[in-house]
């Protein structure tokens, strides 16, 4: 629970005090993500959490883009809401991306959640700001692939995903993040009122979708409106909502074309 008290470490990272008992950590995670192509490719995955009502959080906005570019990198932006009382009320941000970032509050034990906040494959954080220490958090997890992932094909809004079998503790949630390639917003009001801001890999909707018990696994998703999706396997936390995320095991990423149709059809919360 948000306590209401603001405070600033910086003068470039905001942060919102909370409260909860932190119980534990997850043990690990496996993250497929796909945005176009049959083959796959290993990636490492950094998770921008930023918001439009933060002053602090364009120039992490901008690295991310950068980030988005590269071949060894599945990039995304989850948008927070808690600064909405600022003056403007982010209009990519969902309940579900926040409770995200919470969650890795508690993974990393950290007092207070903040903006930006750059996480990498879930084994470290920075500010977002802080280019050399994205990089090597970005170097380190590189060369740690534990797990093997596959899409099998990736075809008029569908695709189906094969988590190879491999020997875990206990169980693991299967998720589903859609996301959108870029988003541009003008900030009429607020920390950054008359900027307009581009956004990269916007996530839109977090699923629970399957459970993992580390034998061979096949998906068939249907990801049509989207841009791209990550399909996130991650070990249940001992959060209060069971499902802190970990570190990332393995990656993959593929591309397509923007699909019609489909069985997703919860209407987009976004213009």
């Amino acid at each position: 629970m948000l306590t209401g008290s603001e405070r600033t470490f910086s003068p470039m990272i905001k942060t919102r005090g909370w409260t909860a008992s932190l119980l534990g950590a997850a043990l690990g995670a496996l993250v497929l993500a796909y945005s176009g192509h049959a083959e796959a490719q290993q990636k490492v995955v950094v998770e921008l959490f930023t918001s439009q009502g933060c002053s602090s959080c364009p120039p992490a906005d901008r690295f991310l883009g950068e980030l988005a570019k590269r071949d060894d990198v599945m990039a995304l932006s989850l948008h927070v809401d808690y600064w909405d009382y600022l003056g403007w009320k982010d209009t990519l941000a969902t309940p579900e991306t926040t409770r995200r970032q919470r969650d890795y509050a508690q993974r990393f034990s950290q007092r207070y959640v903040y903006t930006p906040q750059t996480v990498v494959n879930g084994i470290g954080h920075n500010s977002g700001l802080r280019k050399k220490d994205t990089a090597d958090l970005i170097a380190k997890a590189g060369g740690d692939v534990k797990a093997k992932m596959n899409i099998d094909h990736a075809t008029s809004g569908h695709v189906t995903v094969s988590v190879v079998g491999g020997h875990i503790a206990e169980p693991a949630d299967v998720y589903l993040m859609l996301f959108d390639d870029q988003k541009s917003v003008a900030i009429e009001c607020g920390e950054n009122a008359g900027k307009s801001v581009e956004y990269h890999n916007v996530v839109r909707e977090v699923r629970r979708i399957a459970t993992w018990d580390g034998a061979p696994l096949s998906l068939d998703l249907d990801v049509s409106g989207a841009g791209g999706c990550a399909v996130i396997v991650q070990t249940a936390g001992l959060g209060p909502s069971s499902a802190s995320p970990g570190s990332t095991l393995g990656t993959e990423r593929a591309s397509r074309g923007r699909p019609t149709g489909g069985l997703l059809r919860r209407p987009s919360p976004f213009p």
